[in-house]
């Protein structure tokens, strides 16, 4: 048989889950906020309409200030991220519906219990041996012991990292800043990068006018997300019906794993799951006039 590999590409949330998107407020480059102000009901409706009505939250960012003279600030960040808290799964029973026979083939039913997802099958760590996915690569095709693997959600897992560069320059009421980041989440394979450019002055055009133009640039790219929610392309809901006898670890390097015969397909998971990003947002203001009275 032939191993397929299929590649989705999503964008967006479905009834059963999706993608969990950026929003508007996590493009803000960190390093170019000043200050965050929360107002609450009548307050943030009085000044920013009905919508505000249930309250809002005021992101300002910094700007250049006439009375300092030229500077230059280089901030760097390094941020990891492991899991908290995990599921417990239980470790008592392997793969199938039988637990007194299995047998792996090419993980379609061809064989015994190898074509049912959940775990109902012989008991683990009872020194048995049957036939598993990986029997191909370790041991000829003939069976191997039976036995749990307590860690294995918790091994899939990278440790998550997010390093953040950012340089701004400020020359009185003039502001330059341009940061970057790149994220490599916990979930294998999954990253997404991010450029930002804000540029804000202002000049005092008179003693009771002053003008001023505030411009920021977001780019944010991403050839595979976390997928969330009950979906297939969630690893995490794959978890709920995986076989507990799967060593998931084994399987990082399956682009590696030698051709199989025709009959056995050497991957317990076929499907290489993609979800894609690319966004681009401008916002800014330009001859904005500030009356002080």
């Amino acid at each position: 048989m032939v191993c397929q590999l299929v590649t989705l590409v999503l964008v967006g949330a479905g009834s059963g889950g999706g993608v969990d998107l950026p929003n508007g407020a996590a493009d803000i480059n960190p390093d170019d906020i000043e200050t965050i102000t929360v107002l609450k009901g009548p307050n943030a409706a009085a000044l920013y309409g009905l919508r505000a009505g249930n309250g809002v939250i005021v992101i300002t960012t910094k700007k250049g200030d006439a009375s300092k003279k030229f500077s230059v600030s280089i901030n760097t960040n390094v941020t990891m991220s492991n899991p908290l808290l995990l599921p417990d799964y239980q470790n008592s029973y392997g793969q199938g519906g039988d637990t007194n026979h299995f047998n792996y083939l090419d993980g379609a039913s061809g064989g015994i219990g190898d074509g049912v997802d959940e775990s109902w099958g012989p008991a683990l760590d009872a020194g048995l041996e049957f036939v598993q996915w990986d029997s191909q690569l370790t041991n000829n095709g003939n069976p191997t012991p039976w036995i749990s693997h307590p860690d294995n959600v918790k091994d899939f897992l990278n440790t998550g990292i997010n390093i953040s560069n950012n340089v701004s320059i400020t020359s009185g009421g003039f502001r330059l800043s341009i940061g970057n980041s790149e994220q490599e989440g916990m979930v294998p394979f999954t990253e997404l990068k991010k450029f930002t450019v804000g540029v804000s002055g202002s000049l005092k055009l008179g003693e009771r006018v002053t003008a001023s133009v505030s411009l920021n640039y977001f780019n944010q790219d991403s050839d595979n997300i976390p997928i969330s929610g009950y979906n297939n392309e969630n690893p995490f809901q794959q978890f709920i019906w995986s076989a507990r006898q799967v060593n998931f670890t084994d399987l990082r390097n399956w682009r590696d794993f030698p051709l199989a015969p025709a009959e056995h397909c050497s991957s317990w998971h076929t499907i290489k799951l993609e979800s894609q990003l690319s966004k681009q947002s401008l916002l800014g203001f330009r001859n904005k006039q500030k009356y002080i009275f």
